[in-house]
This record gives C-alpha cells, sequence and structure tokens, in this order.
C-alpha cells in the first residue's frame, strides 16, 4: 500500500499543514523514492488533492468593505473630518449663492421702492423751478419759449405767456406745491416801476422731468395788482 501510504504523508504535510520528522519523514521518502515518477492528470500528480474552489476576485465594492473594516481609529477620524469639511465648503458654497441673490433682491427692491416714492413725491429732472426759471429767463431776454412748454399749439403758448409783463427786472420763486403728475410754482416779479406781480404757474409732468403749461395771475397776492 505504498502509493496510500505516499498520499496520507502528502495529505498530512500539504493540506494539514503536519510537519513530518523522524520515522515519519522516512518512510515519506521512502514511499516517495519506490513510486518513482507519477502520473500527472491536468496538472496534478496523482495522490495530490485539487483545490476544491478557486480563488475568489475580490469586486471594487468588497474591497472598499474590506478597507472600512481593517481601518484603524485614527484612520477613521481623519476621513470623517473630511467628509465634514466637504460638507461645511458645500453648505457655505449654497449659503454663499443665496446670499448673493438676497442681497441684489434687497438692492433692487430699495432702487424701486426710491424711484416710486420720488415720483410719487412730484420730483423730476428737469424739476419745477428749472423750468420755470429757464422760461423766464427766455421770456425776459426775448428769447423763444416753446421748449419750456408741453405740447401745445404755439397760440395757445403766445395766449398764456401774455398774461407776464414783456419786461421785468428781477423775479424770485416763493414756493413749489408738488404731486406726482401736476405742480405749481409761486412766482414774484418785480418791474422796473410799480408793486411787485404774482403769478402762478402750473406744470405737467412730461417724462421723468417738468414743463409748463400754464400761467396765470395771483391777484390775492399783489392786494389787486396794477
Amino acid at each position: 500500500m505504498t502509493e496510500e501510504a505516499a498520499r496520507a504523508f502528502s495529505r498530512a504535510s500539504g493540506e494539514f499543514g503536519y510537519e513530518l520528522t523522524g520515522g515519519a519523514a522516512a518512510a515519506y521518502e521512502a514511499a516517495e523514492a519506490a513510486l518513482g515518477d507519477r502520473e500527472v492528470v491536468d496538472g496534478w500528480s496523482t495522490g495530490e488533492m485539487a483545490p476544491v474552489f478557486a480563488a475568489k476576485t475580490v469586486e471594487p465594492d468588497e474591497e472598499l468593505e474590506t478597507a472600512f473594516f481593517t481601518r484603524t481609529d485614527d484612520e477613521m477620524k481623519v476621513a470623517d473630518r473630511e467628509v465634514r469639511r466637504v460638507e461645511r465648503a458645500d453648505r457655505r458654497s449654497k449659503k454663499s449663492v443665496w446670499v448673493t441673490v438676497g442681497v441684489w433682491v434687497a438692492i433692487v427692491t430699495v432702487v424701486i421702492g426710491a424711484i416710486a416714492f420720488a415720483w410719487l413725491s412730484g420730483f423730476g429732472y428737469p424739476t419745477q423751478e428749472m423750468a420755470v426759471k429757464g422760461l423766464l429767463d427766455a421770456h425776459r431776454t426775448g428769447k423763444t419759449v416753446a421748449s419750456f412748454w408741453v405740447a401745445v399749439p404755439s397760440a395757445d403758448v403766445t395766449k398764456e405767456m401774455s398774461n407776464l409783463p414783456p419786461g421785468f427786472s428781477s423775479y424770485s420763486l416763493d414756493g413749489t406745491t408738488r404731486s406726482a403728475k401736476t405742480s405749481t410754482v409761486d412766482v414774484t416779479i418785480v418791474l422796473d416801476k410799480g408793486a411787485p406781480l404774482a403769478y402762478k404757474i402750473s406744470l405737467l409732468r412730461e417724462g421723468v422731468g417738468w414743463k409748463v403749461n400754464g400761467v396765470t395771475n395771483d391777484w390775492r397776492s399783489t392786494g389787486g395788482g396794477s
């Protein structure tokens, strides 16, 4: 039973890791020598045990799981800190975007609110005072005044301007009553001779500014005028 003995010795040392010493080692060598060259089948010598299971291929996910379970506490702390750092950076980035959007919305809201307030309060450019001064300066020096009036026929402009004296030494603006679409400027005209004359010059909003649309005597302010 030399072949069975050699196979048993081979299994004991190869499969079970038993170290053959003394008589056992000598018997194994004698059995091997007696058998000589053995037949090889499919890469395995007769009497050897082929592996029952093929080597297992480790998939990437399994490698990650293995790496996770083999990490030290320090390595896990470092990894956790890195994950938290990335999450904080992502939150800051999203927060920064929303803060920027909020700031711009607030700025636009303030600007629109300021424009609406100025409009409703009667402010514009040119202002009511600028329009009236331009009209009076042009009239006193004999220049055309059409550019200071709203779009009305020239005959109407001539008729309204006839309410003003043809010449005067100076004038003053005494006050402005404003609203979103109409305004009135009180004017006192100082003549070369005689008592000062008071007028009310009415204006309409045209675009973002103001233009004249009427000139009337304010007899109440002059005690009947002259």
